[in-house]
C-alpha cells in the first residue's frame, strides 16, 4: 500500500530514510531548511571505533550505521555514480 510520508531533516538519516522508502514506491516529502547543517560538518565523517566506547547504546549505534554504510553505498550505486563521494 503506496503511503504519503514526510520526513524532517535532510541529514544522513533522513536521506538514507527518504531514499529506501522511495525505492518501494512511497511517496516522501523531506523538510529541511538548510540551517545547521549537520551533516555537512562532518562530511561523512563514520568511525565509530575512534570513540571510548563508554556509552554502550551510542557505540552500538554508530558501529551498526557504520557498518550498513557499505550497503548504502551499493545500492546508490545502482543509480548513481558513488565513485566520487565514497572513500575508506
Amino acid at each position: 500500500m503506496k503511503k504519503r510520508i514526510g520526513i524532517i531533516g535532510a541529514g544522513i538519516v533522513g536521506s538514507t530514510t527518504a531514499y529506501y522508502l522511495a525505492k518501494e514506491g512511497q511517496e516522501i516529502t523531506v523538510f529541511d531548511d538548510g540551517v545547521g547543517q549537520a551533516t555537512s560538518a562532518a562530511a561523512g565523517i563514520i568511525s565509530p571505533w575512534l570513540s571510548q566506547r563508554r556509552n554502550k547504546e551510542w557505540y552500538f549505534l554508530a558501529k551498526e550505521g557504520a557498518k550498513f554504510y557499505h550497503t548504502l553505498i551499493k545500492d546508490l550505486s545502482e543509480t548513481t555514480d558513488t565513485a566520487p563521494i565514497y572513500q575508506q
